[in-house]
């Protein structure tokens, strides 16, 4: 019996000792338990206070760096519009290109503008004066390098003012009569390389003289010069410096009235007029949005708003009170005219 219950006792002191090297706690199997994943709780150490909502509200401190960044963003405006916001399009006006036409090819067709207006007995029946796009047609490649300008004398610069103003009396030397009319013809002729007659008939009828058309070109001669010739003194002829230089501007006009028939300059390409940009900023508004709104106000920019929740709508910032903390898209838009 002393035997049996020493092995006994013996037993039931390696089982406690057993016990306490195995010994474990509920909280162990908790805090050893792995999470399933998707089920973490992603703290904030800067605004988490216990364990958040999700539906708790966002707090925008504007004393203190937002937590949610202010996103810019900016671009060029096209002639493509363009969407900024739902309240504001941004696109670069256009206008036609225009012709680039010398300083003397613009005079020219001024004063045939008007002049073709004037009523001369030549006139075909049932003559009806041409568009400025008409007369534009023969003379739309003479640039600056094709028709330059040319000094004008005193008296030239006198008439080709009067004549550029629309006077109808001085127009009326030109075109309302004979075609031969000194000294207005004559200086119409040295200044521009082409006989007011030619003129008429060419950018007004439409009907070149043979004398300058497209096809072909006599030079010009004064007065004295074709009396000299008549009376047979070849030799003696000497022509006038005008008309030796008005010549040299007839040989660039042809050339000009050649190649304008044969390449017309397109007028109907169109090119900007203006150029235009936009920016944007979206987040919670905060005063460093604040700040740059104000910025844009004070530099012209036209500028809208979207807010984001609470009834979202658009709308012109003049009409429109952002507070602080709000979810808006601010948009900006300015454009120079060139």
């Amino acid at each position: 019996m002393k035997k049996i219950f020493l092995s006994t006792l013996a037993f039931v002191v390696f089982l406690i000792g057993c016990t306490n090297e195995f010994r474990f706690s509920a909280q162990d199997v908790v805090e050893s338990t792995p999470q399933v994943p998707g089920n973490e709780v992603t703290r904030n150490p800067n605004t988490d206070v216990g364990n958040p909502k999700p539906e708790d509200p966002v707090v925008v401190d504007p004393d203190q760096p937002s937590v949610y960044p202010v996103i810019y963003k900016e671009g060029e405006c096209t002639k493509d519009p363009l969407d900024v916001l739902s309240c504001m399009s941004c696109q670069i006006s256009q206008r036609p290109i225009e012709v680039p036409l010398s300083v003397k090819a613009s005079q020219l067709l001024r004063v045939m503008e008007l002049g073709c207006k004037i009523a001369n007995k030549s006139d075909p029946v049932n003559y009806t004066p041409p568009t400025r796009t008409q007369i534009l047609a023969y003379i739309s490649r003479a640039t600056e390098s094709m028709y330059p300008q040319s000094s004008l004398t005193a008296r030239q610069k006198k008439n080709l003012g009067l004549w550029m103003e629309g006077n109808q009396d001085y127009l009326g030397k030109l075109f309302g009569g004979l075609w031969y009319h000194p000294p207005y013809t004559d200086d119409f002729e040295t200044y521009f390389g082409l006989e007011s007659k030619e003129a008429r008939y060419l950018f007004c009828y439409g009907e070149p003289a043979s004398s300058f058309s497209p096809t072909m070109m006599a030079p010009l001669h004064s007065l004295e010069y074709i009396q000299c010739m008549e009376q047979g003194f070849f030799n003696e002829c000497k022509e006038r410096s005008l008309y030796v230089a008005a010549n040299s501007y007839r040989v660039q006009l042809f050339s000009s009235l050649q190649l304008s028939l044969k390449d017309p300059f397109n007028d109907q390409e169109m090119v900007p007029s203006n150029r235009c940009n936009w920016k944007t900023m979206s987040g919670f508004y905060n005063l460093e949005m604040e700040n740059k709104l104000m910025e844009l106000k004070n530099a012209g920019y036209e500028l809208a708003v979207y807010f984001e929740r609470n009834n979202p709508r658009c709308e012109k910032i003049g009409q429109a009170l952002i507070s602080l903390g709000s979810k808006v898209t601010i948009a900006a838009k300015q454009c120079i005219n060139f």
